[in-house]
């Protein structure tokens, strides 16, 4: 059964042209499509037109200017795959927009898997021109990078330059189509005035071609007057820009009556609109509006849940022009009649855009909170930021909820010193007010943010705020709930920096903040302060209690659904086994932790997965097993800035165990960067010092190998924190060595001969399990994992052959070979071709 593409944007005048349509055609063959031209040549209705009969499975997305906002887009694209890979859709609902480079890994298998399962997908992205979101247009690069089998992604733009500066866009690879393609020839032309019931004479359509130049809305224009009008001659000068806009104007515009042509300029300041928000701006019958609308050529209606109105470009353009028709009373009326509209159909970013403009602040504030914090990435917080800096002084004043909004959205996106000032000035301020029970309530809010901004920061300080936020909310927090609290992606320990006592003080600290959370949070348990001091005991080599409090934490965990704590209490079971030698018992806290995330479909977490596999592979010198995004060095130029510390810190140790320690040096400085920025991650920070010095001492740098060493001693001696020294292993040993014979007197002798005698004692535990994971795992995978036939058109991909020169090497179809490299991928796991000569090279598949 053919799918119903009814939601594809072709008006119902469009004429088909055969050459465009073939031009996409023989696009659609290459992964990559890019068609650049300015508005009104035709480019949505074309690729609509192709679309609408391509026999494979299709994406169709439009982008407008909200959708910058990584939250909107990854909504409306799941709406968009939800058409026609409705198991896919299924899938992302619990996914989040993959921004770090594990995420991205993890949507690339995922979907790869998908769209091997039956056609070609064919993907169409609207208006990209409008994409100005960095971590979406990375998201759409890597997408481009992958290079899938069995994917065609067509991105239709405005303007060239809004195109990815690194992408493969090789011949092969890319085909590119620009309005040289799109402008009507004569014969095209001829046929859209047939099209439209006239016969041009030849001077006609020499007149036509000296005025439009080929452009498809001029000549559409041109047609249109030309029935209402046979009697004008035409212009013989070249059409611009201005003329255009002069010719849609009395064309699309001025046959309305007034009515509607206001109703147009109002929906126009909205960019796309929904039905409710169309019925609320409406001067008349819904259904006569409806009708209006669907015969514009300039508008278009897509989706389902629910449907939006899109305006064409150019249309759009000129009906902005017209702003002036409107008074500032009547702007404002707009905004306030959709906004209450767009919050009913969950689009709270746009409702707050909406009350921001027209001044209706209290209802802006309340949109804000309404948005999820766990939804909330930096653009989205920029976005609404920017909503908040309209604000007048006197409402702020009055309003001092507004400063909480603002220092929470700073908090969230890790802008923790001006997150800190603002809360302490607002704590300040209402001290001073008389409307006590309001005050209160807010002092509370505020107390509550900073005890978990210094929790980030590692900062004793949390127990007083967190006492006090306790005492002021006695129905626990209104801006937190039981899901909200994250566990950050490093270590959660509280001990300061260099501070001695600091952990006997911790321990204690953590266990009340437990108590308190639990009214402040509104949950019955608040497992993260059992991991916290899990963690603490493990650093401070008391394993008995780490590992007692470690299963607390997953007991407790399990009750609350806090699934990152329950996974962090698994990889202390998992460090402590390793520390231990148990490698049985090592095995299974690690398959215990990456099926728990698997078999719950916690894609949140792939990132500790990940993590947790290249830390426990590194360790064990089995480095083929290292996730594949952690083996590809993150790209250090591009992909950094998308990577969490913990992402940094093991690509840093990959690279070290390469022997490459330029490139590790380079990541550890910048994760080094990352964590002072922020004036988090201690632990993290403490293992750069300690790598950067192993780095240093085998690049032969001696003096900076033993002041990053120093520096690391430094901070953790006090507290007694030897666990990340000495699984340095083989690494500590050397460096302690170094320390020893060059400059004693800066180092405690007895405490470095303690952590060498660690470092070695774990050095063999490492190299026992490691022997006995080789013993364990084959070196080859089953002859049965690929068939015989599979294993040639293997081979002939490592040689480079294209799918047609196989087919031809091997006498088969081309079909063949596409179902053989189809099921190659999904055997073994990869995404395209250089992952799966990779990992059939790596497990000794392929010589």
């Amino acid at each position: 059964m053919e799918p119903d593409r009814s939601y594809l944007p072709i008006h119902k005048e469009y004429l088909l042209r055969p050459r465009v349509q073939a031009l996409l055609a023989e696009g659609a063959r290459h992964p990559l499509t890019t068609i650049v031209a300015g508005p009104g040549y035709g480019k949505t209705q074309s690729v609509a037109a192709f679309a609408r009969d391509v026999k494979a499975r299709l994406i169709w997305l439009q982008i407008d200017r909200i959708l910058n906002v990584p939250a909107l887009f990854w909504r409306d694209l799941r709406l968009a795959v939800a058409r026609e890979l409705p198991a896919l859709s299924q899938a992302l609902l619990n996914f989040p927009f993959p921004q770090s480079p594990s995420e991205l890994d993890a949507f690339l298998h995922l979907f790869s898997r998908q769209i091997y399962l039956g056609s070609r997908v064919v993907a169409v992205v609207d208006g990209y021109e409008a994409l100005q979101d960095a971590a979406i247009r990375r998201f759409f690069e890597a997408l481009i990078e992958a290079d899938l089998e069995h994917f065609s992604l067509i991105i239709v733009s405005s303007r060239q330059r809004d195109f990815f500066l690194g992408m493969n866009t090789d011949e092969n690879h890319a085909f590119r189509l620009s309005a040289a393609q799109f402008r009507f020839n004569r014969k095209e032309t001829r046929a859209l005035f047939a099209h439209n019931g006239l016969s041009p004479s030849r001077v006609t359509l020499d007149a036509v071609e000296k005025l439009t130049d080929g452009w498809p809305l001029a000549i559409r224009l041109v047609i249109r007057q030309l029935l209402q009008h046979p009697e004008l001659r035409m212009d013989r000068d070249p059409i611009d820009m201005a003329h255009a806009m002069a010719l849609l104007r009395r064309e699309y515009f001025d046959i309305y009556e007034e009515p509607i042509q206001r109703l147009l300029i109002k929906l126009a300041l909205l960019e796309e609109f929904t039905p409710s928000v169309l019925s609320a701006l409406s001067p008349v019958d819904m259904h006569q509006v409806s009708d209006l609308l669907s015969q514009n050529l300039f508008i278009t209606r897509q989706g389902t849940h629910p449907p939006r109105y899109i305006i064409q470009a150019s249309y759009h353009l000129m009906l902005l022009q017209m702003k002036s028709w409107l008074s500032a009373e009547e702007t404002d009326a707009v905004y306030a009649a959709a906004g209450p509209c767009f919050l009913a159909d969950g689009e709270a970013l746009r409702a707050a855009n909406c009350f921001a403009r027209c001044g209706k602040y209290d209802d802006l504030l309340r949109a804000i909170r309404q948005i999820p914090p766990s939804t909330l990435d930096h653009a989205s917080i920029t976005f609404l930021l920017d909503q908040l800096d309209t604000l007048p002084a006197a409402f702020i004043e009055a309003r001092p909820e507004a400063n909480l909004i603002r220092a929470n959205l700073f908090f969230f996106d890790d802008d923790i010193s001006r997150a800190e000032a603002m809360l302490l000035d607002l704590i300040r301020l209402l001290e001073t007010q008389e409307e006590r029970a309001e005050a209160t309530r807010l002092i509370g809010e505020a107390c509550f943010t900073l005890a978990e901004l210094y929790i980030a920061r590692s900062d004793p300080l949390c127990i007083h705020y967190m006492r006090r936020a306790y005492n002021c909310l006695p129905n626990g927090s209104d801006y937190r709930d039981a899901n909200f609290f994250p566990v950050a992606n490093d270590s959660v320990f509280f001990t300061p920096a260099g501070v001695p006592g600091g952990y006997a003080a911790m321990e204690d600290l953590v266990l009340e903040a437990s108590v308190l959370a639990r009214r402040l949070y509104r949950r019955q348990e608040v497992s993260i302060g059992f991991l916290a001091v899990a963690e603490g005991a493990m650093h401070t080599w008391a394993f008995d209690r780490a590992q007692e409090m470690a299963y607390r934490a997953i007991h407790s965990a399990q009750f609350d659904g806090q699934h990152d704590v329950l996974c962090n209490a698994l990889f202390v079971l998992l460090r402590i086994a390793v520390l231990r030698g148990n490698a049985e018992q090592a095995a299974e806290h690690l398959d215990a932790l990456t099926a728990y995330i698997q078999d719950n479909n916690l894609t949140a977490l792939y990132n500790l997965r990940d993590s947790v596999l290249a830390w426990y592979y590194m360790k064990l010198r089995n480095l083929t097993r290292v996730p594949l995004w952690v083996q590809q060095g993150l790209d250090l130029a591009a992909r950094l800035r998308d990577a969490s510390d913990r992402d940094m810190l093991m690509c840093g140790a990959y690279y070290m165990e390469l022997g490459n320690y330029h490139h590790a040096l380079a990541v550890l400085d910048q994760t080094e960067i990352y964590c002072t920025a922020r004036g988090m991650y201690f632990i993290t920070r403490l293992s750069t010092r300690i790598m950067s010095a192993i780095c240093y001492a085998r690049s032969g740098r001696e003096d900076e190998a033993l002041r990053a060493f120093h520096q690391a001693y430094t901070l953790a001696r006090p507290n007694g924190l030897l666990l990340i020294f000495a699984e340095m292993g083989r690494y500590m040993r050397s460096l302690v060595d170094l320390a020893l014979a060059r400059c004693p007197q800066d180092f405690d002798e007895a405490w470095l001969r303690g952590v060498r005698a660690k470092a070695s004692t774990y050095a063999k535990h490492l190299s026992s399990m490691s022997k006995a994971l080789c013993r364990a795992e084959p070196q080859t995978r089953e002859e049965g994992l690929l068939s015989h036939r599979q294993r040639e058109v293997l081979d002939y991909l490592v040689k480079g052959f294209t799918q047609a020169q196989i087919s031809e090497a091997m006498h088969i179809s081309i079909n063949s070979v596409k179902k053989h490299i189809l099921s190659i991928y999904n055997k073994l796991g990869a995404v395209n071709r250089a992952e799966a000569i990779y990992i059939a090279t790596t497990q000794k598949l392929i010589n």
